[in-house]
């Protein structure tokens, strides 16, 4: 009431007194979310009611539910009740309606008028995922494999890149572990529940550092309110062995050595320290020999240590053709985890060599010695000029047309480098040599080696001594090529010391002599199939 003067009536106003009260904590509230001030993560298994409220506020504040999609704010029903203090009043909303729009993620908020006083915040959010869903995917076909020490990275797949809402989580000792949830609408909000986990681009899960207990499946829910799915991942942590190779017993040599062997025996190859586990096997490199040797009895024993396994083959072999002196094979790991590991290794069996021993064919004709070189089934008997025996040869040799093998004769004179010759050609020592007279090679000796993916068969043969005519003893042992190479021979190198030029003749000529021997239309097409004469001069 105001008086204006002594005379006139006072003016009378009516004032409103509205007393505010700030509500505590300044907030809306969610019930069992306490303690979060950004983000609430909640996981439900059941049907339940979630509530929040704003308290201790004068006047009450109003507050609702609504669902954030990608399309927006959506309503959903909510039950409001307000509950008076002394001087304070309590607000509360609760709904049912948690997954309205979605199935297994929903996020929900609590929103207060935007006129309400006495609120710091307008609004609380709550992401929940439906606990009976997640962690309920069928196994995938195909683990994706880690190496330990390394970094691990887990895509939500195409759909799950491009989603405002993520949820990983691990099933582990068969309960759903959760790792870390994301929110992006209009804010990006990640909070990591686990450790050792991060958030990496486009809602890939990554772990620094891999260890064997990080093996599992992994679950990535992805969602923007009205849509929603589950990617799962299954990772496996595997352990290279120590040393990174099989060790076969008795090599010193790592991933590749020669071992003399008998014509049946034993092999062993380990690995040490490998995960997960695995098969070893023995494989010969020469697809079309299989049957040149057998493995039979395998014994496969694997041993558990901490988290790493000790793998050991122990085999029997067998020898199956009487003219093999020299195998590679190679241990390897077999079976479902073969794929992780690209790891072998070779081995050269070198055998003891069978003797040659002559004898009589029954239904040819005797010569002066009586003495054969032995005869292989479709060979015929030619004379050989000089040569007071016979020779067996094939008059219709056809190759196989299902291998690329190459076959080559090496000749010469006694100490012109035939060995070394040979050693050039297969890359590595495999024929014994010496810079000597005195002849090294007594025999005609066979060797097989892959050069550039290619069998190469080499026959090394004794020194030819005498370049006039060619020795019953020399042609003897020469004819064995023919034990060797049942399908011919592709090269014929003659080898000659060009350094001593009083003998370039005669070792041409012995050539020749050869050459008669091979060349004449007689023999040429009786003794080798395609066959180039290569002379070296060394």
């Amino acid at each position: 009431m105001i008086f204006k003067s002594t005379t006139d009536l006072p003016n009378f106003y009516t004032v409103g007194v509205i007393t505010i009260v700030k509500a505590k904590p300044p907030h809306p509230v969610i019930c069992r979310c306490k303690d979060e001030t950004d983000l609430c993560f909640q996981i439900i298994n059941e049907d339940f009611q979630v509530s929040c409220s704003v308290s201790n506020a004068r006047p009450a504040v109003p507050i609702r539910w609504k669902v954030k999609t990608a399309l927006g704010e959506m309503n959903i029903s909510t039950l409001v009740t307000v509950s008076n203090g002394s001087l304070t009043q309590t607000s509360r909303a609760f709904t049912t309606q948690i997954f309205l729009y979605s199935n297994i993620l929903a996020l929900l908020v609590c929103k207060s008028d935007g006129q309400a006083r006495g609120l710091d915040e307008t609004d609380a959010h709550v992401l929940f995922v439906n606990g009976r869903e997640n962690c309920s995917v069928l196994k995938t076909e195909n683990n994706e494999y880690f190496k330990v020490g390394t970094e691990i990275i887990l895509e939500c797949g195409k759909e799950g890149s491009n989603y405002p809402l993520i949820v990983w989580s691990r099933l582990h000792d068969g309960f759903c572990e959760y790792l870390l949830y994301a929110v992006s609408f209009e804010e990006i909000f990640v909070k990591t529940i686990a450790n050792n986990y991060k958030l990496g681009n486009r809602g890939s899960l990554v772990v620094p550092y891999a260890e064997l207990q990080h093996e599992g499946p992994y679950f990535c829910v992805f969602g923007n309110g009205h849509t929603d799915g589950i990617v799962r991942r299954d990772v496996s942590v595997y352990v290279n062995p120590n040393p990174p190779y099989p060790v076969v017993e008795g090599c010193n040599h790592g991933q590749y050595c020669i071992l003399e062997a008998r014509r049946e025996g034993n092999l062993k190859c380990s690995v040490f320290g490998i995960r997960p586990k695995v098969h070893l096997e023995w494989r010969s490199l020469h697809g079309h020999k299989l049957s040149s040797i057998s493995f039979h009895r395998p014994n496969l024993t694997i041993t558990k240590k901490g988290g790493t396994f000790d793998v050991a083959l122990n085999t029997r072999y067998r020898l199956e053709r009487r003219y093999t002196n020299r195998l590679t094979i190679e241990c390897i790991v077999a079976g479902q985890n073969a794929n992780i590991f690209n790891i072998s290794t070779k081995v050269d069996l070198v055998f003891e060599t069978d003797s040659m021993d002559d004898y009589i064919p029954d239904d040819e004709e005797v010569t002066n010695d009586s003495k054969y070189p032995r005869s292989l089934p479709g060979r015929r008997k030619v004379e050989i000029i000089h040569a007071n025996y016979s020779l067996p040869i094939n008059r219709h040799i056809q190759r196989s047309s299902d291998t690329d093998d190459i076959f080559i004769a090496i000749l010469g004179r006694t100490g012109v480098g035939k060995s070394a010759t040979a050693n050039c050609i297969f890359g590595r020592h495999v024929f014994k040599e010496e810079l000597d007279s005195v002849p090294i090679t007594t025999k005609t000796m066979f060797q097989s080696q892959t050069v550039d993916d290619r069998v190469v068969n080499i026959v090394d043969t004794p020194g030819l001594d005498n370049s006039n005519v060619l020795e019953d003893s020399s042609m003897k042992e020469i004819s064995r090529i023919f034990d060797f190479f049942s399908v011919g021979v592709d090269v014929l190198v003659f080898v000659s010391n060009i350094a001593d030029i009083n003998r370039v003749d005669e070792d041409l000529r012995a050539l020749d002599a050869v050459k008669v021997m091979s060349y004449s239309t007689l023999h040429l097409v009786h003794w080798f199939s395609r066959v180039w004469a290569v002379t070296l001069m060394l």
